[in-house]
């Protein structure tokens, strides 16, 4: 059984179905959850080490400051309290939803519940988790609509998809009139024309392009470096999974530098900012002005790089980046109240519906979250998956066996 239906959890599973379903491992709940959150504790220990790592590693000249060390501590200690209290909620949960009202989508609604432990985490992890839980939130719908045939998926839909996407977010870049900070993860972002000062980098107004060099050297060398940092990203992208092989086997280390994969990744984001930048300063230069459709065309064309390299992370996060410009815009125009978080509130839905797919429908659940909810409960999420699914299939083969007689 590969995805489990709703119509064959409500034919197996009942209101006199013990809650032990949940925590098969212990038929005691108190006993269950102590035995969960245990390996929940040492799951979020690993899964966390390897970004605090990187977080060093990244700010190396800051680790003589002891409040810096001191910072990164607390908050490794707040990451793993949050993944504790997450584990937990889900299961304290499931349990007392399952003595209530017992239903398909009872996974989704203890998620839910377990997300709002996101409370405990630090400012920076907050933000960078609601983004990710969303972005994995996307890539399940995809998912679902690929495996309905309603979108198809391949290198040149993905690459047209992309192209669409990518110049509408550097557009909406473009006109941003709302001088707010928000958590962004799309690597190019780009300057408003409204947000400028009477000198900006040095030059008046007047003058059309921004840069000391030639529009030549500048385009070069934002492709340059766009190229490394794509060669570092797929690096590190295969790296922290891995990471512990690596260590204990420095072998394997010269193959994972040399990958072809890191070229291709590094070709691609260095060619779309060589690209966009060459075809923006023909524009100006030839236009005398800086108008938003300048933006527009030269990511629609320089996004035509995604083809070197097809990537659904970066597409997704070019796509949630767009939504979030578009409903800064929204809230702003419309005035929403701002005491509702409506970031959390997202959250909460996103990590019930990610635990649901992880659970009920691991076939369409994106690899990430599968990676992510393993380290994190220390496998516990595959125990609990494999011993409710033969659970379910044993009561299905047991419940066909009594029609049969009947």
């Amino acid at each position: 059984m590969s995805n489990l239906s709703k119509y064959t959890f409500d034919k197996c599973v009942t209101t006199v179905t013990p809650c032990s379903i949940f925590h098969p491992w212990n038929s005691n709940c108190f006993g269950g959850l102590l035995v969960f959150a245990t390996n929940v504790f040492l799951g979020s220990t690993k899964f966390f080490l390897p970004i605090y790592v990187v977080k060093l590693m990244l700010n190396y000249k800051k680790i003589n400051q002891r409040k810096f060390v001191e910072e990164q501590i607390l908050g490794y200690l707040r990451s793993v309290a949050y993944g504790v209290s997450f584990g937990s909620l889900f299961l304290i949960s499931c349990c007392t939803i399952s003595k209530i009202w017992i239903n398909y989508f009872i996974v989704m609604q203890a998620g839910a519940v377990g997300a709002l432990s996101l409370l405990i985490e630090s400012t920076e992890n907050k933000n960078m988790d609601k983004i990710l839980f969303f972005n994995q939130l996307i890539e399940i719908f995809i998912n679902v609509l690929t495996s309905k045939r309603i979108i198809i998926r391949n290198r040149w839909t993905e690459t047209l998809a992309f192209m669409l996407v990518t110049s509408n977010l550097m557009y909406l870049f473009k006109t941003r009139k709302i001088k707010q900070k928000i958590p962004l993860l799309w690597f190019y972002p780009e300057r408003s024309i409204y947000n400028v000062s009477e000198k900006r980098n040095g030059f008046p107004l007047d003058e059309l392009c921004q840069h000391k060099k030639s529009c030549f050297d500048y385009s070069l060398d934002g492709g340059y470096n766009f190229f490394f940092i794509g060669y570092l990203l797929e690096i590190v992208r295969k790296f922290l999974p891995k990471m512990y092989i690596y260590v204990n086997t420095p072998k394997l280390i010269p193959l994972l530098l040399l990958h072809k994969d890191n070229l291709m990744m590094g070709s691609f984001l260095g060619g779309f900012v060589f690209i966009y930048r060459s075809i923006r300063c023909y524009f100006q230069q030839k236009e005398r002005k800086e108008l938003p459709s300048h933006t527009l065309i030269a990511a629609l064309i320089a996004s035509g790089t995604y083809v070197i390299k097809p990537n659904i992370q970066i597409f997704i996060i070019a796509l949630t980046t767009t939504l979030q410009l578009l409903w800064e815009r929204f809230s702003f125009y419309f005035n929403l109240p701002k005491k509702i978080s409506y970031s959390q509130l997202l959250f909460c839905i996103s990590g019930g519906i990610l635990l649901h797919y992880r659970i009920m429908m691991p076939d369409q659940c994106p690899k990430y979250v599968k990676n992510m909810v393993d380290i994190a409960t220390n496998n516990m999420s595959t125990t609990l998956q494999n011993r409710f699914f033969a659970d379910i299939k044993e009561i299905e083969l047991f419940m066909d066996g009594l029609n049969k007689n009947i």
